[in-house]
């Protein structure tokens, strides 16, 4: 198959699993990254790249308290 067909495919059953809301969305997220490491259409140089940004980081702490 084509890398860029297996790329689509992934895109639209990651939406549609955003759209169902039936697993979390950080789930699906590094599940659909780690699908396209593993079938070669995302390098994982580029799928790690900015998990040590600091806005990433930063909206990452605040997750962990709770909304008043």
């Amino acid at each position: 198959m084509i890398q860029s067909t297996i790329c689509i495919i992934i895109f639209f059953i990651t939406i549609a699993l955003y759209m169902s809301n039936k697993f979390p969305l950080a789930l699906v997220s590094i599940t659909s990254m780690t699908i396209l490491t593993v079938t070669g259409c995302l390098a994982p140089e580029d799928a790690l790249a900015n998990f040590a940004n600091e806005s990433v980081i930063i909206v990452g702490a605040m997750m962990i308290i709770p909304p008043a």
